[in-house]
């Protein structure tokens, strides 16, 4: 079973923890887990757009499997592969950590070697959770934790000018030397990225679990995101694959109209190769 922390809306896997047990977050908040609500209301299959019953495993009138999930924060049921709940609206789909009721706390991927890296404290800024390093300022943000930032101008305005990454004693005089960085929670080397394509702020992402900010950064990204730098570059990479596809239109139309014309007035494809040419030049 899958629950949403009241504080910051991280989510664990209690899977077999019995309820009525209190469970604590890393944000510090503590809550009780309640068992799974009952619900009457019928759910719309995903196949033909019939009510169900949730508790049946195939749609009654097409059949179709019906795999059921409840929703992290009020229970609700929800088909799987479904994004939103469709009575709280919460996502459905955002990733969980497993809990066994200790939460250990994450290295930092900066400070030092693998047996002398400072833990990272846990915060709630706003309602968003981050975990900070005192060592050199670095912040990790869940990615969940912050695409709801993202979405949320309130809390983009409060992690913009919080001092929470500001980096501490020695730290704040030493620049950060370059090196690739393992993700706090697989210990996978993570990827390098301009964040936005555009910014100048190179962060460090794992897809899965999170984002990686150096100190000053996690504030720099969502003065970004304020001043439409995010909406900016997705506009420029929409109109880039506009311009892709333009291109590739433009080959097919070239290639069809040089194809030798047969006796006949047709054009002759030439056995099939010229077919496969155009077939390649647009799936490239």
């Amino acid at each position: 079973m899958i629950v949403e922390c009241p504080g910051c809306q991280s989510r664990y896997d209690v899977t077999g923890r019995p309820a009525g047990t209190r469970a604590r977050c890393r944000c510090g908040s503590t809550f009780v887990l309640s068992p799974p609500g009952e619900f009457a209301a019928t759910l719309n299959c995903p196949q033909c757009g019939a009510a169900c019953d949730p508790a049946k495993p195939r749609c009654t009138y097409c059949t179709a499997t019906l795999a059921v999930i409840a929703c992290a924060r009020c229970f609700g049921r929800a088909f799987q592969g479904a994004k939103h709940c469709q009575h709280c609206g919460a996502s459905v789909d955002a990733p969980a950590r497993a809990s066994d009721g200790k939460q250990s706390a994450r290295s930092c991927p900066r400070c030092g070697s693998a047996g002398t890296r400072h833990a990272l404290t846990a915060h709630l800024v706003a309602e968003t959770l981050v975990d900070e390093c005192e060592g050199c300022g670095g912040v990790w943000v869940d990615g969940a934790a912050f695409e709801r930032v993202v979405k949320d101008k309130d809390r983009q305005a409060v992690l913009a000018t919080s001092q929470i990454a500001a980096p501490h004693g020695d730290a704040a005089l030493k620049p950060q030397p370059m090196k690739y960085l393992k993700c706090p929670d697989c210990t996978q080397i993570m990827t390098r990225r301009n964040f936005g394509k555009r910014s100048g702020i190179l962060v460090d992402v794992c897809t899965p679990h999170g984002i990686w900010f150096d100190s000053d950064e996690l504030g720099a990204a969502v003065r970004f995101v304020m001043n439409g730098g995010l909406d900016e570059a997705r506009r420029r990479e929409l109109e880039e694959i506009e311009r892709k596809l333009v291109d590739k239109r433009r080959q097919v139309t070239a290639m069809s109209t040089s194809m030798p014309v047969s006796s006949s007035g047709n054009r002759n494809p030439g056995g099939g190769g010229w077919l496969v040419d155009v077939l390649f030049e647009i799936l490239r």
